[in-house]
């Protein structure tokens, strides 16, 4: 799957530069919840999007959570985004159980449609 980091650019006052904006999106979490990309607006944000059963996000999540903590002084955060899941997956219950506390959002198949 994909794991995109986000950072917002500061602008040389000698130069104008314009940072790319990332498309807006707004999902739930497995328990209800909203969360959206305004709340992580201006952060910089490592955005992953992945299944439960894909074997490369199993792989790869540790290495971004290594990463957020490395990072995190400076205001890193990691969120993901669970997309093509089989019926009754429960994407933040496996990442629990893979000792993973970051929050994911469900149902994210349009979203990540945006980022192609």
């Amino acid at each position: 799957m994909l794991a995109l980091l986000l950072f917002t650019l500061n602008a040389n006052a000698e130069e104008t530069t314009v940072a790319p904006q990332a498309p807006f999106w707004q999902l739930k979490t497995q328990s209800g919840d909203t969360i959206s990309s305004a709340q992580f607006d201006g952060q910089a944000t490592i955005l992953h999007f992945w299944a439960t059963w894909c074997p490369y996000c199993k792989v790869l999540q540790p290495k971004l959570v290594e990463l957020a903590k490395k990072y995190q002084q400076q205001g890193v955060k990691l969120v993901a985004i669970s997309l093509n899941e089989e019926d009754g997956a429960l994407p933040q219950d496996e990442l629990a159980a893979r000792g993973y506390s970051f929050p994911t959002a469900v149902n994210g198949d349009e979203v990540a449609m945006k980022w192609r």
